[in-house]
């Protein structure tokens, strides 16, 4: 088990990098404003079911790859686990805070449209912005 200052710092990592939107915050985002915060808790949750199916793999090759395998996957289980959680309640909150604003546009249908309207200019202008860009 790793030392507490390691543990920490994983853990700030690890915080980090499950802040960072990406497509599984995307999809949450997603199915919460659209089908509301039930469907995107459970979103969150199966999310972390297949993420539980990363840490069994890595706890295979792990234990293939060291000399002193039992220790060194375990290790991996456990820092894969704490990854996982941390995950799956950002994703949760997530998915919260979405059916709280899938709620507000539901009851303020002129708002929600402005709001599609301005997230398609976005995303226009972020495509021109990267087919016009240089390539090095």
């Amino acid at each position: 088990m790793p030392d507490a200052t390691s543990l920490i710092l994983f853990m700030t990592a690890t915080l980090a990098l499950n802040l960072t939107p990406g497509p599984d915050m995307l999809y949450v985002v997603t199915r919460s404003v659209g089908q509301g915060q039930k469907a995107g808790v459970i979103s969150a949750l199966g999310i972390r079911g297949y993420c539980l199916a990363h840490t069994a793999a890595a706890f295979g090759l792990s234990a293939l790859l060291t000399s002193s395998a039992v220790a060194y996957a375990w290790q991996i289980i456990f820092l894969g686990l704490l990854f996982n959680v941390s995950g799956t309640l950002v994703n949760v909150v997530v998915a919260l805070l979405g059916g709280r604003v899938g709620g507000a546009f539901k009851k303020r249908p002129a708002f929600a449209r402005k709001q599609r309207w301005i997230t398609g200019a976005v995303f226009i202008a972020l495509g021109l912005r990267l087919a016009f860009a240089k390539r090095s």
